[in-house]
């Protein structure tokens, strides 16, 4: 239900099946973010980390064809909306710390690097991947291979993990972690890495995951060990901008008084 406290009536979700994944088929998911672009109309795309953290997976989503219709995959072409084929990236073994077992956990892309031609994590604060040792490291196409997924930064590390579906990117500038252990959510800037906030979050919910649409939070958490809710928070006033970015990432990253 809505539960930020501002009278609103309560949030409604519908689901209905999409278009089927090609380039998923035999493949187990372990996390997913969905990127949106509105150059030339409004249009999505899952990107897909696979059960084993070496692959990265880009899926087309059917566009909205009318806003009483939602989503109908019923005929669609993936190539109709004039994008390019969906992608895929190996995503390097190499950097994670074999001998603790650690291994790729969650993954968020970043919405304003998402064009007509797709998602194009080749610039700093595409992409960012939570581990199984509590590490968040930014991510990057390789220089040397457009196909391959390399470490660019260690944003943060913990000595618990971040679980899948547990980050958010806002506006674009904003890189969301939430921390279920501790109840907090925590907010590092995608450009430098640096830490911005981290906030507490209510006590009574086991927190689960997060993601982020428009000025609003969406939190689906626990509630008693046995209701499982969805709640929406405002974005914190120090995340808000007045005129958030469209397109490429800033050159610079906005100042924050904390």
């Amino acid at each position: 239900g809505d539960r930020d406290g501002s009278g609103e009536p309560q949030l409604e979700l519908n689901f209905r099946a999409g278009a089927m994944c090609a380039a998923l088929i035999g493949q187990a998911l372990k996390d997913i973010s969905v990127v949106c672009s509105d150059e030339g109309g409004f249009r999505c795309r899952i990107i897909v980390l696979t059960k084993r953290g070496s692959r990265v997976v880009e899926c087309p989503l059917p566009e909205e064809r009318d806003r009483t219709n939602a989503w109908d995959g019923a005929g669609w072409d993936p190539n109709a909306d004039g994008l390019a084929k969906a992608r895929s990236w190996e995503v390097s073994q190499d950097w994670l710390h074999s001998s603790k077992e650690e291994t790729a956990q969650s993954f968020v892309g970043n919405p304003h690097c998402f064009h007509r031609g797709g998602f194009e994590p080749n610039v700093t604060g595409c992409a960012a991947l939570g581990t199984s040792r509590g590490r968040i490291v930014q991510m990057r196409e390789s220089m040397a291979n457009p196909n391959r997924l390399v470490p660019e930064r260690v944003v943060h590390q913990r000595a618990h993990p971040s679980s899948r579906g547990a980050s958010a990117i806002v506006y674009g500038r904003y890189l969301l972690t939430l921390w279920a252990t501790t109840g907090t959510i925590s907010a590092f800037n995608t450009f430098d890495g640096s830490l911005v906030q981290e906030w507490r979050l209510p006590s009574h919910v086991h927190w689960l995951m997060v993601t982020a649409g428009g000025d609003h939070l969406f939190m689906i958490g626990v509630c008693g060990r046995q209701h499982v809710e969805l709640y929406r928070f405002k974005v914190p006033p120090e995340l808000r901008v007045a005129d958030p970015p469209k397109g490429d990432l800033p050159e610079e990253a906005a100042a924050i008084e904390e």
